[in-house]
């Protein structure tokens, strides 16, 4: 949370060009931002009586980036993603911003704050009554987040384009687990499927009660076990039952979960994220070294 001692130090015109700057400005060979779409604007909730009024913008920044700039290379797998006509990746962030309703009552001042695990922090009262703006963003893609999620995420789309690396065999039998929040908040179902069902070789199965949790839940195998682990001892039954070689899951916290079911069981079954299978495809490389195996 921004501190008051920090807030102190406005100098409202410059600080508002240099924002402006900073967030307009993308060197050509690293990133830009091409598109923003603003989901829905709805009135802060809490604010009591006196206070400046403000307003919540939800939305999404589609961006870009060179795959092959030093400064992305980091990215696991970037060379082996899928290509724009412009020879770029593309990606989505989601972000929340909290500014006044009149942008008149602005002091000039943005906090920026980049969150963990998808959590989201709304600047204090006092910041507030100064006019100061708040904005949360995702990077994370492996956390989907509150729908539109704070996360940087691989689109929902992608399952629908054209291949352009090719996809060299997997001879598998993979068990697809929907993970709650992807399946049931997202409403993405049938895209990892398309995704895992495009790559040659692939035997997709079907896990059964497949809409059962796992157990894990964000935080609730931790705060109750004794029932997670009963959860959880169901959904592997579901997951041996089927004889997958391989368990892809989109939530490395269903993974945990349902391996850790599994090695009390003595069970051994790897398991991948979906992309990392697909990566394994391109890149011609066994399934089970993206598992770990």
């Amino acid at each position: 949370m921004p501190s008051k001692k920090a807030a102190s130090f406005r100098r409202p015109a410059r600080a508002a060009a240099a924002i402006a700057a900073v967030l307009a400005w993308a060197a050509p060979a690293q990133a830009r931002v091409t598109r923003i779409i603003i989901d829905k604007t709805q009135p802060l909730a809490g604010q009591t009586t006196g206070e400046v009024p403000y307003e919540t913008l939800i939305g999404r920044a589609f961006g870009e980036l060179n795959p092959n700039s030093s400064h992305n290379t980091l990215i696991t797998d970037i060379g082996l993603a899928s290509r724009n006509g412009n020879g770029k990746v593309e990606y989505v962030a989601s972000f929340f911003i909290v500014k006044p309703v009149l942008l008149s009552n602005a002091s000039g001042l943005l906090w920026h704050d980049v969150p963990n695990r998808g959590g989201r922090i709304t600047i204090s009262a006092d910041l507030r009554m100064q006019g100061d703006i708040g904005l949360s963003s995702g990077w994370q893609g492996d956390n989907a987040g509150p729908a539109p999620g704070q996360a940087t995420t691989v689109p929902d789309y992608a399952s629908t384009l054209a291949p352009v690396a090719t996809r060299h065999p997997i001879r598998a039998r993979i068990a697809y687990h929907d993970a709650c929040h992807l399946a049931h908040a997202q409403r993405i179902r049938s895209e990892p499927r398309r995704l895992l069902s495009g790559i040659p070789g692939v035997e997709l199965v079907e896990i059964p009660d497949g809409e059962q949790c796992c157990g894990s839940a964000g935080i609730y195998n931790l705060v109750e076990p004794e029932s997670a682990d009963e959860i959880g001892r169901r959904k592997a039954d579901n997951v041996l039952s089927v004889r997958a070689d391989l368990l892809a899951s989109a939530n490395p916290g269903c993974t945990l979960q349902i391996q850790k079911i599994l090695r009390e069981r003595g069970e051994k079954l790897p398991a991948a994220h979906p992309i990392e299978i697909l990566a394994a495809s391109i890149a011609g490389r066994r399934y089970s070294e993206e598992a770990g195996d």
